[in-house]
C-alpha cells in the first residue's frame, strides 16, 4: 500500500481498496478527489499516451458518479494505491532515478508488461492536496515530469511506439509553457515559474534526460525477462487507455 502525506482518507478507505483488489491485478486505483475541491476528481487512475506520458482519468472533472463502477484501467496514481506483493517481487519497486512523478507509471508498465491488470476501487475515497511538495507548475515539477516521461518512454514503449512519440514531443515543446487552465501570468493558479522558467526546465529536462539514455536502454535490457506481452498487446492498451494529443498537451 502506498499514501501520500499530502492526503486525508475516507474511513473505509482501506477496506474498498481490498475489497476491490482481484487475483489477476497486481495494482488497485482509489477515488482520488482534491481536498481544496471535494466535488472534483484528481485522479481514478491512469490513462496514457504515445510519448511516455500518462493523465488522470476524470482529472479535474465534477464527481456526478461517471466513474462509480468498478472496472480496469492502466494503473493507479502511487497517492493513494495497492500493489500485489507479488507483483512488486517480481517487477521490483519505483525507479529511484525517477525521484519524483511518473514513477507510478513506470511502474505501472512494468506490471502490466509482466503480465498483471489493474483494477479501480470508486468506493475506496481519498482527499489530496495536489502538489503539496513541489508547487502547482512549479518548475522543478515540468523538469522532473518532462525528463521522467522520455526515460518512460525508452523503458517500456515497444521500439515500433517510440517514433509516433516524435509529433507528440514537438506538440509539448511547443505548447508547454503554455498556461491550459486561462490563468494569467502570477495568479495563483498559473505556472509559478513564469514563462521563461518552464521553457529552461523543459530544455533541461531534454539535456538531462539525453544524457541518461544509456542508463534508460540498460534498464530496457535488464527488464526483458519480465516480459509477457508482445508489441500488439501493448498497441491494444494504447487504444484502450489511451488519451488524444490534445488531452496530453492541455493535461
Amino acid at each position: 500500500m502506498t499514501l501520500n502525506n499530502d492526503t486525508r482518507v475516507d474511513p473505509e478507505w482501506l477496506h474498498e481498496l481490498v475489497r476491490a483488489s482481484q487475483p489477476h491485478a497486481g495494482m488497485t486505483a482509489c477515488k482520488m478527489l482534491f481536498m481544496d475541491r471535494p466535488r472534483i476528481i484528481n485522479s481514478t487512475g491512469f490513462w496514457i499516451a504515445q510519448d511516455g506520458s500518462g493523465m488522470d482519468r476524470g482529472w479535474n472533472q465534477p464527481d456526478e458518479g461517471q466513474f462509480d463502477e468498478a472496472f480496469d484501467v492502466f494503473g493507479p496514481t502511487a497517492g493513494a494505491a495497492l500493489y500485489r506483493r507479488d507483483l512488486l517481487e517480481g517487477v521490483g519497486l519505483f525507479d529511484e532515478d525517477f525521484l519524483a512523478y511518473y514513477e507510478d507509471l513506470d511502474l505501472a508498465w512494468r506490471g502490466r508488461l509482466a503480465g498483471w491488470e489493474a483494477r479501480f476501487a470508486p468506493r475506496s475515497i481519498v482527499y489530496h492536496k495536489f502538489s503539496a511538495s513541489f508547487g502547482k507548475g512549479g518548475s522543478f515539477k515540468t523538469y522532473l515530469c518532462e525528463r521522467n516521461r522520455i526515460w518512460n518512454l525508452i523503458h517500456n514503449y515497444p521500439r515500433r511506439y517510440v517514433p509516433l512519440a516524435i509529433p507528440w514531443n514537438s506538440a509539448r515543446v511547443l505548447a508547454g509553457p503554455i498556461p491550459w487552465n486561462g490563468s494569467q501570468a502570477g495568479s495563483a493558479e498559473a505556472p509559478s515559474g513564469g514563462f521563461r522558467a518552464t521553457v529552461a526546465a523543459m530544455a533541461r529536462a531534454r539535456i538531462d534526460a539525453y544524457a541518461g539514455i544509456p542508463q534508460a536502454f540498460a534498464k530496457r535490457r535488464e527488464r526483458r525477462s519480465i516480459r509477457r506481452v508482445d508489441a500488439r498487446t501493448v498497441g491494444g492498451w494504447l487504444r484502450r487507455y489511451g488519451v488524444s494529443l490534445k488531452d496530453a498537451v492541455a493535461a
